[in-house]
């Protein structure tokens, strides 16, 4: 099993792969960040190009680490409907990139994460790095939050669906 975390964005898409340490894991102690980090889009060319430009590089970090399965954030939906439309565009790309590579998908919601890392929906994302770094002896450094919110991502799934928890906690 390999679990590729993702925190979709239009200009910056966190990325984490983990894997069980042990054959049958009990708790997330048991598994082992492979690789964390972002994918920047460039900036300064159109929305459209910045779009395949991602879909190109998850494609391509997709091939490379050939997860079993692949987890993205599903959307928030805030206050501008502009970003809400551009992000969509973003999940799409990305989505289309993991389909490509015949990965199965899934979906978590950010309060879903949140509870599963945390015990609280709504905990900042702050305070889900500080938990991350304590559950999996992770040094995030100077990693984006964008990272640390992917890893996020493929622990809070592999709590819920690999260890059977509603919640995760450091006992």
């Amino acid at each position: 099993m390999k679990i590729l975390g993702i925190d979709p964005g239009s200009r910056i898409v966190g990325y984490a792969c983990i894997v069980p340490k042990t054959l049958r894991p009990i708790r997330v102690s048991d598994f082992h960040v492979l690789d964390v980090g972002v994918i920047r889009a460039d900036i300064t060319g159109t929305f459209l190009h910045r779009i395949g430009a991602l879909h190109e590089a998850l494609f391509t970090l997709t091939q490379e680490h050939a997860p079993t399965l692949c987890v993205l954030e599903t959307a928030f939906m805030g206050k501008n409907a502009q970003s809400a439309l551009k992000l969509g565009q973003a999940r799409g790309a990305l989505i289309a990139a993991m389909s490509r590579c015949g990965v199965p998908m899934a979906e978590l919601s950010p309060r879903e994460v949140k509870q599963f890392i945390t015990g609280k929906g709504h905990a900042d994302k702050q305070s889900v790095r500080s938990m991350l770094e304590k559950l999996v002896q992770f040094q995030a450094g100077e990693l984006p939050l964008d990272a640390t919110d992917a890893l996020a991502v493929a622990l809070g799934y592999a709590a819920q669906h690999v260890l059977g928890r509603a919640a995760l906690t450091l006992s």
